[in-house]
């Protein structure tokens, strides 16, 4: 469990490695999203200003593609490799 306090904003670009939650406060728009494993990888989002959730992407193994990230938003990722967010 991830306490929401300990979350440091982030406006642009995030990369990681396995599970992990992360607080978007970037707008609304376009990210390339990457992942490098051979699992299941998913990128959920909770749309703060709207309380949507909603998935952005359902995988197995790697994975590049482009989704709508709509900002702020806390996202989680469930991941078994590297993985990167790119806003643009």
């Amino acid at each position: 469990m991830v306490p929401v306090a300990s979350l440091t904003p982030l406006p642009g670009a995030f990369t990681g490695s396995g599970d992990n939650v992360v607080l978007y406060s970037g707008g609304v728009g376009p990210v390339t999203i990457s992942h490098s494993g051979s699992g299941p990888f998913k990128v959920n989002c909770f749309e703060i200003t709207t309380r949507k959730i909603s998935t952005i992407v359902d995988e197995t193994g790697p994975f590049e593609g482009t989704a709508e990230l709509r900002g702020p938003a806390f996202v989680w990722i469930t991941a078994d490799g590297d993985w990167s967010v790119t806003p643009g």
